[in-house]
């Protein structure tokens, strides 16, 4: 028999923030895999849950490099689906931890389908986004009565972007905002006065941090987990 895979959305940085059936999860696993950007680095995700985590718990690095070269991703994905694989062919039960929801932008996704693919039993437990923390952290509803709410990756195309920009008829929630900040600077630099803007950085973490002025956004050092909140205003019209 075969082991099965859950993968856990830990939410965007705050260890209160997980779900009580993630942390049960973690608790009983003896397998924990953990994304890293670089070998040897930190797990933002790892820290999230590390009070939870059993000292019998076998902890497995996955190596997420940031890269655009699309080869190198699938490359790595593979790797990734070929070290639980190793894992879950012994007849062990394992867990692997995302930022976030594991269904939402994240490596986990190609993971469980490379699994799902090749026969092996995935399960799957969400987890806040940060998209949901950050309007929680402003008292700020994403969308009310029939309003829209676009989510969209800030590593898209300049033209894709100012075109999603150009054409947002209420509510957009901008991840992976470092991609995209002169991109974004400049639109709300010049159409700026019709939205309304916060950027919300590292929620949940001690260098948390929340913006309102455009400005934030000529941060060259603009940290990767920042999700940018925009909200068309009403004009006198309406």
């Amino acid at each position: 028999m075969k082991g099965t895979l859950t993968g856990i959305g830990v939410g965007p940085g705050d260890p209160e923030l997980l779900t009580l059936k993630a942390v049960h999860a973690i608790q009983n696993t003896k397998v924990l895999f953990y994304p890293v950007t670089r070998s040897g680095s930190k797990s933002a995700a790892l820290q999230v849950v590390q009070e939870w985590v059993n000292p019998q718990t076998r902890l497995i690095p996955l190596l997420s490099r940031m890269t655009s070269d699309p080869e190198e991703r699938r490359l790595q994905r593979l790797h990734q689906s070929r070290q639980i694989s190793q894992v879950l062919d012994t007849g062990k039960d394992a867990v692997m931890i995302a930022i976030g929801d594991a269904l939402l932008y994240s490596t986990y996704s190609y993971v469980m389908k490379d699994l799902k693919a090749s026969g092996y039993s995935v399960k799957t437990i969400p987890g806040i986004t940060a998209v949901s923390a950050a309007a929680a952290k402003l008292n700020a509803p994403l969308a009310e009565e029939d309003e829209k709410l676009l989510i969209w990756p800030g590593t898209d195309s300049k033209e894709e972007l100012i075109k999603q920009l150009d054409g947002m008829t209420d509510n957009m929630a901008l991840l992976k905002v470092s991609a995209c900040r002169e991109v974004l600077y400049q639109w709300l630099k010049e159409r700026g006065v019709t939205v309304d803007f916060v950027l919300a950085s590292q929620l949940g973490s001690r260098e948390e941090a929340l913006h309102q002025d455009i400005e934030c956004l000529r941060n060259p050092d603009l940290p990767y987990m920042s999700v940018a909140l925009l909200k068309r205003k009403e004009s006198k019209n309406e």
